[in-house]
Order: C-alpha cells, then structure tokens, then sequence
C-alpha cells in the first residue's frame, strides 16, 4: 500500500512538474502543429498515397508520452497541451508538404497506419520523440499487397516537456516520411505497373 501512495505521489510530481514552462506556470491550454517550418527536400513520386491511418488510441488530440524509466508500456497524457488535430492527421498534412507527384501513375497505392506516436522519457530530464508507421505498397487495379516494411524514426528531444516532445516528433516524422516514400519510389519502380 506505501508504495501504490509512494508512485502515486511521484507521478503527480511529475505531472506538475511537465506541465510547468520552466518555473513560470503555464497560462492554459497549449495547442501544437508541426508549425511554419520550411517543408524539406520534395520527393517525386508516382505512386498514388491515401491518408494516414491509425487506430482508435492515437485518433484524438491528446500528447502522450511514456516513463520508460518506470513502465515503458504505460502511456500517459499531458493535461495542459494538445494537438491541433489527430496525429495521423497531422502526418499527412506534412507527408503532402514532402510528396511531388509526378503527372503519371506507376500503378502502385501506399497505405500507410500510424503505430506509435509517443514522448519516450528515458529519465525525468531526457526524451525522444519515436514515431513508428506501417506501410504496404499494393497493386492500384488488384489491391494486390507487393511490398510492406514497418518504418521506425526517432529523434532527441530539446527540452523534457510537451514542446520538447513536439518538437522531437516533427523532426522524426520529417525523416520517416522521407524514408517511407524513397522506399515507396524504389519498390514501385520495380513491382508496380500502370
């Protein structure tokens, strides 16, 4: 019983402590994007790319993050900031920033799902942004799968609070996107027919 009200308390101080900016109290809820940031290096593609998916856990406006140090499966949520919309909303919206479509088809269709969108606390003073997406590229016509892969980027975060854990997100959903369609690109050019 002392050590639930033991990890009771050191979560609350926790949480009180990563809703704070510093040493100044926040002065309500914060909202967050990926920003005005320049969108990168546009890569062609062919291939024809719907909306991100995820499931039900990350389909909400809610920032999570985890205490690896403590209990890596269990997922947390600041209580003062939010998305400005569902994560897998947010990918694609910056997945149409990085994609230059070419004028012609090679036949394929990438699907893409949002596995895990996490702040990974690896102490109470160090994070990472990890964000993990599966990816099928299919025949367009059949549906037919021709190539999956699971895609996995990360990135430090600067600070160890909700604009930390934005900031590391943007940066590592900036390198798995360019990943997952420069994969996309080469598998098409192969397995792909118009």
């Amino acid at each position: 019983m002392k050590r639930w009200i033991t990890l009771l308390i050191l979560a609350g101080s926790l949480s009180a402590c990563l809703s704070l900016n510093g040493n100044k109290p926040q002065s309500g809820p914060q909202t967050f994007d990926f920003g005005l940031g320049e969108p990168g290096d546009r890569i062609a593609t062919q291939t024809s790319i719907e909306n991100i998916r995820s499931g039900d856990a990350l389909n909400n406006k809610r920032i999570r993050y985890r205490l690896a140090y403590q209990n890596a499966q269990q997922v947390a949520y600041y209580a003062d900031s939010r998305w400005t919309a569902p994560p897998a909303e947010l990918l694609t919206q910056k997945l149409r920033t990085r994609q230059a479509p070419a004028a012609t088809s090679n036949g394929c269709l990438l699907t893409l799902s949002l596995d895990s969108f996490d702040q990974v606390f690896d102490s109470p003073t160090a994070s990472h942004g990890l964000v993990q997406i599966s990816a099928s590229l299919q025949q367009k016509k059949s549906r037919q799968i021709v190539a999956s892969r699971t895609f996995q980027a990360s990135s430090t975060a600067p600070t160890a609070d909700a604009a930390g854990g934005v900031a590391a997100l943007s940066k590592a959903s900036d390198q798995l996107l360019t990943e997952t369609l420069t994969w996309a690109e080469s598998q098409a050019s192969t397995a792909c027919q118009p």
